[in-house]
């Protein structure tokens, strides 16, 4: 029989993994939350990526909890800002209580067995590593990143959110009537509207900071990165205004596109993915049920209801702004 060990003890060996590995951590599968977390000090990796790794939450989808339910080790490539880094959670045999071990390693470090000789053919590898990685992140008809990414994401931008007291902002978008356009001039008129909302949205954020991803069909979200409700109210406002003015050539004359967008920031409360979602898709569905071609907020953390949900922030504003700097100029371009 196989012998099972104690917390304690596997606590104790973390202390041998962390000088094979960038970074070690124990979690939890039940409770869902990271017991100890430990660096390597030689690692590469930059120092806020494994910090936040250390923090963030476990979700019901992460690697960590279908270890423990399928009682299999998982090894996933995951695209964070700093690059792209290998995770593998491996179940243990443990007498207190289900845990999973996890290890984080830089990708660019992997080590891959019987590689080509020929520099050109393990340059071809290598590229075609990187493009499978690209592809499996980003949605094929926008260049957005996909519901794959998101749902890996955003669980990890509310954990450091939440541990650095950061304002974290998000935008649910919404393409008007895009089911009339599929039904009267054909889905080829209809995807290239998504596409041309897909590059309204990439435009007006910062791409090295924030991002985009097409959450399904004719929705989108944004997250932005340390940025209060007000210039988060801003950047919904250009994006809308931008999308307002895209004109599509069809046979049958020309079409012209609107979105309907709500903001919401979290500000020092602590929220689960689905509540945050939920309360920005209210206020996005506010937008469409008070005439569309609009954008909906009602501040940092309110928890909506029928009253508040009757008020609007302003529209029709001119809003300097710079998606390189995502602040308030004081001479730049017309949002």
């Amino acid at each position: 029989m196989t012998e099972q060990i104690t917390q304690d003890k596997i606590k104790e060996s973390l202390s041998f993994f962390e000088n094979m590995y960038d970074a070690v951590r124990l979690v939890d599968p039940l409770q869902k939350r990271v017991l100890e977390c430990k660096r390597n000090g030689k690692s590469n990796l930059d120092e806020e990526c494994i910090s936040s790794w250390g923090e963030e939450m476990i979700t019901d989808d992460s690697i960590a909890v279908r270890a423990y339910h399928e009682k299999k080790s998982f090894i996933k490539l995951v695209q964070r800002p700093e690059g792209t880094v290998t995770v593998a959670a491996i179940p243990l045999r443990n007498q207190d209580r289900p845990l999973i071990l996890e290890f984080i390693l830089d990708a660019a470090n992997v080590q891959i067995v019987s590689a080509p000789q020929n520099c050109e053919d393990w340059k071809a590898v290598k590229d075609a590593l990187a493009d499978a990685n690209g592809m499996a992140i980003q949605d094929g008809l926008t260049s957005l990143y996909n519901r794959y990414y998101f749902d890996e994401r955003l669980p990890r931008d509310i954990s450091e959110a939440v541990a650095k007291n950061a304002p974290l902002s998000v935008i649910f978008i919404d393409a008007d009537d895009l089911k009339i356009i599929n039904d009267t001039l054909g889905h080829i008129a209809g995807d290239l509207a998504l596409k041309e909302i897909g590059a309204a949205i990439q435009r007006n954020i910062r791409l090295d900071h924030d991002w985009a991803a097409r959450y399904g069909g004719d929705e989108f979200f944004v997250s932005l990165h340390h940025t209060p409700y007000d210039k988060a109210f801003r950047v919904a406002e250009r994006i809308r205004e931008e999308v307002e003015k895209i004109t599509i050539a069809v046979p049958e004359g020309s079409i012209r596109l609107s979105a309907s967008l709500g903001v919401h920031t979290l500000n020092g409360s602590v929220l689960t993915t689905d509540e945050l979602i939920s309360l920005v898709d209210q206020k996005m569905y506010h937008a469409k049920k008070n005439g569309k071609n609009r954008t909906v907020g009602n501040g940092p953390d309110v928890y909506i209801n029928e009253a508040k949900m009757s008020s609007t922030c302003p529209l029709a504003r001119d809003f300097p702004y710079s998606s390189q700097k995502n602040t308030i100029e004081s001479e730049g371009r017309n949002a």
